[in-house]
């Protein structure tokens, strides 16, 4: 008896009792309106809003993106707010693309270099308009850019081409259009990661890019993307295979030094000729300098989830945070798990919520994992 007491305090020394990390609560949820998230070892986020927060759902439809922000640049040509419906959403960015029109906007000075950590989650649909290689030709669309800065003149990358790419390449069967990553150590050499086939055809596109981008000069960086993919599960464009981290941090960061530069690309790769336009739709695009963040999913396992939404905080303390609801393409009366992520990109167990209802109840709290998922990556 007495070892099993002795036992049992020990436990309790190692474990005291409410310390155990993770959510206790959180009310119910509604579009646009305040949540609140109370638990303990939820983290201090010490900027509790992300960086950039687009939705475009108070701008004006018409109107073009840099005016109604005043946060991006552009040159040439300006994305516009236009209808286009994501669930509760009903405006979007829109970037009509042509050999001879591309509305290319960006933003420099994000604020990524202060951390060395990028995180961007954003939705994209393509329409594919009358844009349509020959039997023999493929080409290359590039819609999103970070790279350490941007020329503001000639809205060129630079130095160089020094950053990453996520081009789309439309080969000769344009139902199965392929994506691509891109990484460009230098002027005079690039690293690809495989490509994998998808058919993006009327259905919008959840890609998420995060980076640690380490030490200058080291190689302990991490480079994660995902995409979800029609088939309703993210997969990880990365490596070999899915859920591979790498990065070269020291042949780039010697080179260009760190990324802090986010450019929405819209250009054709005019080799092949391409005669015709598409369109390219973006809406709720998250950006920040840390992999911290509150997101709903589809399922109380994070890595199991086919659907996710990011939600942008406004507080941020160990025991409680708020933020503004984002419904996304979820229903009225789904049931979703509210998840924290911690720095690391960990995220917490599920906390089950119904949508415009009644909280599930719940039996203890849910914690968050200090463990590894799937080799480490941000799923």
């Amino acid at each position: 008896m007495m070892v099993r007491l002795f036992v049992y305090f020990l436990i309790i020394l190692v474990f005291p009792l409410g310390s155990f990390a993770g959510i206790n609560s959180v009310t119910q949820p509604s579009n646009g309106q305040q949540f609140t998230i109370s638990g303990t070892g939820l983290g201090v986020k010490s900027t509790a809003p992300p960086i950039r927060w687009e939705t475009c759902e108070n701008y004006t439809t018409g109107n073009n993106l840099s005016d109604e922000s005043g946060w991006w640049s552009y040159k040439t040509a300006d994305c516009t707010i236009e209808a286009k419906t994501r669930g509760v959403s009903t405006k979007a960015i829109e970037a009509e693309i042509s050999p001879t029109r591309t509305p290319v906007v960006w933003r420099n000075n994000v604020g990524f270099e202060s951390t060395g950590i990028v995180y961007v989650n954003m939705w994209i649909w393509w329409d594919w308009g009358d844009l349509w290689p020959t039997a023999t030709d493929a080409y290359q669309i590039k819609s999103l850019g970070l790279h350490p800065t941007v020329n503001d003149t000639t809205a060129e990358a630079g130095p160089g081409f020094g950053g990453s790419f996520f081009p789309w390449w439309y080969p000769a069967d344009p139902a199965h259009p392929v994506i691509s990553l891109y990484h460009y150590f230098d002027a005079f050499g690039t690293v690809s990661w495989p490509s994998y086939t998808m058919d993006t055809t009327g259905m919008w596109i959840n890609l998420i890019v995060a980076y640690d981008m380490g030490t200058i000069g080291g190689t302990d960086g991490k480079f994660r993307a995902y995409i979800l993919d029609s088939d309703g599960s993210y997969k990880a464009n990365v490596g070999n295979g899915d859920n591979k981290d790498f990065w070269t941090a020291s042949e780039d960061n010697e080179a260009y030094g760190y990324i802090d530069a986010i450019k929405l690309f819209n250009y054709i790769d005019l080799n092949a000729n391409p005669t015709g336009s598409l369109t390219l739709y973006y809406d709720d695009i998250y950006i920040d300098n840390t992999w911290m963040r509150v997101e709903i999913g589809d399922n109380a396992v994070y890595a199991n989830c086919t659907h996710r939404e990011i939600q942008p905080a406004l507080t941020w303390s160990d025991t409680g945070i708020t933020g503004t609801f984002n419904q996304g393409s979820f229903k009225t009366g789904d049931k979703v798990y509210f998840f924290v992520i911690d720095e690391n990109g960990i995220p917490s167990d599920g906390h089950p919520v119904t949508i415009g209802g009644e909280t599930p109840p719940v039996t203890g709290m849910s914690s968050i994992k200090r463990c590894t998922l799937n080799n480490g990556a941000l799923h």
